[in-house]
């Protein structure tokens, strides 16, 4: 280690450090060490990043499920309310909720009716024919999942509720089934359980008043 006394001459001093470079750059590299500050890790903040990206275990809570003695047409809950209906390749309006529909939202029809006239490469069987938005909280949304001869593809039944689940996660919406569609298609509830209520979707089952 270099040592210089403040009573050194001047000329020996620099001549020191002609003579030896080398002891200098080690000086320097010494006190850059012994000052260097001891870094400091905290637990909040963007120091704590590398702890939050930790690998934890996801729960997925399923959706709860109520049975309704009552009408479609007057969706229980809070929040979001999204009816299911159901729409055929043909193009015809055969869905047994129809009916029910022109009663309140003879819009829904309508809106299916121009989906096929209307229909591009996205009018396949297995997606969301139309989207309708009934009043604000309360959408209407009716999948593809009859072919042209008006017979339920099922696994195309279930590639929809999947998309219908996605939609229900997204706008935190719950999902509004009627009794209609359930005698129509008897293995609705299971495929429904299966796609839209394990991903956390609730869901409302409504047996339609008996007309007299």
């Amino acid at each position: 280690m270099l040592v210089i006394y403040a009573n050194e001459p001047l000329n020996f001093i620099k001549g020191y450090i002609m003579a030896k470079p080398k002891a200098l750059k080690t000086v320097a590299s010494t006190l850059k060490e012994e000052t260097a500050p001891t870094p400091v890790h905290t637990t909040t903040g963007p120091a704590s990043k590398a702890s939050v990206e930790q690998p934890r275990t996801k729960f997925q809570q399923s959706g709860r499920v109520k049975h309704i003695s009552g009408s479609v047409l007057f969706p229980h809950d809070a929040g979001l309310r999204i009816i299911l209906n159901i729409a055929n390749m043909a193009g015809k309006m055969e869905s047994p909720l129809y009916p029910l529909f022109e009663k309140k939202w003879p819009a829904v029809k309508r809106e299916v009716r121009g989906s096929f006239v209307n229909k591009t490469g996205k009018y396949v069987i297995g997606s969301i024919a139309s989207n309708l938005s009934l009043q604000s909280d309360v959408w209407c949304v009716s999948v593809l999942v009859q072919d042209v001869n008006l017979k339920t593809d099922l696994k195309a039944l279930e590639t929809s509720l999947k998309e219908v689940a996605k939609l229900c996660v997204y706008e935190r919406a719950s999902l509004h089934v009627s009794n209609l569609l359930t005698q129509a298609i008897p293995e609705l509830e299971e495929l429904v359980a299966k796609n839209v209520i394990e991903k956390g979707v609730s869901v409302l089952y409504y047996t339609e008043p008996t007309v007299a």
